[in-house]
């Protein structure tokens, strides 16, 4: 439901559905006032219910797995808490062991814009995705990193 919450980017995922159940729908009225507004109901219910399943609205627990195993090594014990979308903004909640060295964040910098513009280069070229924000948390302070469009050019 995340996702569906960007009105603007995702409302033309809504509208041609509706659309295309109208012009369904003004096709069978020609037949039968009745037959019109079943197919309206049928096809809109359909194309709707097809373009929900469409959107995850979270990641789950065996993709959170998944992308953990695929940290690299020298990230150092950094795991993967959970993954966030909203506004145009993924977001990777990241839990540090001990304490965030300087060396860690830097390690961690450098492995994360590759691997955004790697995985998300096409969600950021079609303006789906406007930034990636990696918020670490060592148990005393959030600390965060961006990337933006801009950092994969």
């Amino acid at each position: 439901m995340e996702l569906l919450q960007n009105a603007p980017d995702w409302s033309t995922y809504i509208v041609m559905p509706i659309i295309f159940a109208v012009i369904c729908g003004l096709g069978f009225a020609m037949v039968s006032r009745r037959a019109g507004m079943a197919a309206f109901l049928i096809v809109a219910t359909l194309a709707l219910a097809n373009t929900y399943t469409r959107f995850k609205p979270a990641f789950s627990e065996a993709d959170i797995a998944e992308l953990n195993r695929d940290l690299p090594a020298d990230m150092g014990g950094v795991t993967l808490k959970r993954v966030t979308f909203s506004d145009r903004t993924l977001s990777y909640h990241l839990s540090v062991p001990g304490h965030a060295d300087e060396n860690l964040m830097t390690a961690i910098r450098r492995n994360a814009v590759p691997y955004a513009c790697k995985k998300l280069g096409r969600l950021f070229r079609t303006k789906r995705l406007e930034q990636v924000v990696y918020v670490f948390n060592d148990g005393e302070r959030p600390n965060g990193s961006q990337i933006t469009a801009s950092d994969c050019l």
